[in-house]
């Protein structure tokens, strides 16, 4: 009953512990794929934005 006991807590434990570390690891993956492609956004926005500037007056040199 005892080593059924100490069995029961270390795999509640460890099982636990492996879904914690997997839920922290993708949620932390999540959110630095959200804040990638955010930023992959603004500057893909700001780069449109400066060549679409260039392209029409190119007597302007914003590179």
């Amino acid at each position: 009953m005892v080593v059924f006991l100490a069995t029961f807590f270390f795999g509640a434990a460890f099982f636990l512990r492996t879904t914690f570390f997997f839920v922290v690891f993708f949620f932390t993956l999540f959110h630095l794929l959200s804040f990638l492609s955010y930023f992959i956004f603004i500057f893909q926005f700001l780069y449109f934005l400066l060549l679409d500037n260039y392209v029409s007056d190119p007597t302007q040199n914003i590179i």
